[in-house]
């Protein structure tokens, strides 16, 4: 039997850091105000962060893909193999939807640069970055404050310019910051969120969004059709066979009733579901949210505090001279 398992032999002292609920409470009980003091610091500080940060209204709208305006189900015999030896398709899923194209061109350079040429670009730069924008001289002024001071003395570290005027990268990279996309519960459908400090600012350019999108992927399809049936009409006139001619005369009807369709002034890739809503109140920061975890991680910093300093007073006198 070793000295380890001897009952009867030395027996190590306890250690004054083990686990002892009543201690614990007692370390508390004689260290309460700590614990209040905690608690009170992070409810203090919470509301002055809620109060003192700009509050940003969320614009919502919920968008679903689009219809397919080519659908055709009376195709003549043999075309799906003239059309797949034509380079064509009859309307076959995609890897790449319209839908999310569309989704993915809300945060895209491409779109803000269509944003920034277009008739509302000189008003959408100064709504996203107010703070660079001078609006009684109508220029572009680095932003004032000290962080603002020290990340442009970063970048020139860095050796990059220390600023300059928002472009189309900058807004795109505002818009992934304050656009917001969730599925609606399991179907195709997503739900916008865009976030701004004027309500009617976050209404105007997440509809703004939302159409510029929209509109890009149909210039993109009607650039095709356009090309397909002007393809179709070279091909036609040249086939010697009359079951050609009448699958690409077929086809290219197709492509001018799709030519036709995407000329209507309606949402292409994305159908609005629910149109734009701003609520009344500011979406962020949300109070009921931020003081009571703020309160919460006071509370537990005056209870780590309270517990640390019982241990600092108790351990000397528990330390054998």
């Amino acid at each position: 039997m070793t000295a380890a398992d001897d009952p009867s032999g030395p027996r190590r002292p306890a250690s004054p850091v083990s686990p002892d609920l009543p201690a614990l409470i007692a370390a508390l009980r004689g260290r309460w105000w700590l614990v209040l003091a905690g608690a009170l610091a992070g409810l203090l500080a919470a509301s002055a962060w809620v109060r003192l940060t700009p509050p940003d209204y969320e614009a919502v709208m919920v968008v679903g893909p689009g219809s397919d305006p080519m659908e055709a189900p009376d195709a003549p015999s043999g075309l799906g193999r003239l059309a797949a030896l034509q380079g064509l398709t009859l309307g076959e899923a995609e890897q790449v939807s319209d839908f999310d194209q569309f989704l993915h061109l809300l945060t895209s350079v491409p779109l803000a640069r269509r944003l920034t040429a277009s008739d509302r670009g000189e008003a959408v730069l100064p709504a996203m970055f107010p703070e660079s924008w001078d609006a009684v001289d109508e220029t572009w002024r680095p932003p004032p404050g000290p962080a603002a001071w020290l990340a442009r003395q970063a970048r020139t570290l860095l050796g990059r310019p220390a600023w300059q005027p928002p472009g189309a990268e900058e807004l795109a990279e505002e818009f992934g910051r304050r656009l917001t996309v969730d599925r609606v519960g399991s179907t195709a459908m997503r739900r916008l969120g865009f976030f701004h400090r004027d309500r009617a600012q976050a209404a105007a350019i997440l509809a703004a969004l939302q159409r510029g999108a929209d509109a890009m992927i149909r210039d993109t399809a009607l650039r095709r059709a356009d090309a397909q049936i002007a393809y179709l009409a070279d091909q036609r006139d040249a086939v010697a066979l009359a079951m050609h001619d009448e699958a690409l005369t077929w086809l290219l009807r197709r492509e001018e009733r799709r030519r036709m369709m995407l000329s209507v002034d309606l949402p292409f890739a994305a159908t609005v579901i629910e149109p734009v809503t701003v609520g009344r109140d500011p979406a962020r920061p949300d109070p009921v949210l931020v003081i009571p975890l703020a309160t919460a991680a006071g509370l537990a910093a005056g209870v780590l505090l309270a517990l640390l300093l019982a241990r600092a007073a108790g351990g000397p006198a528990q330390r054998p001279r």
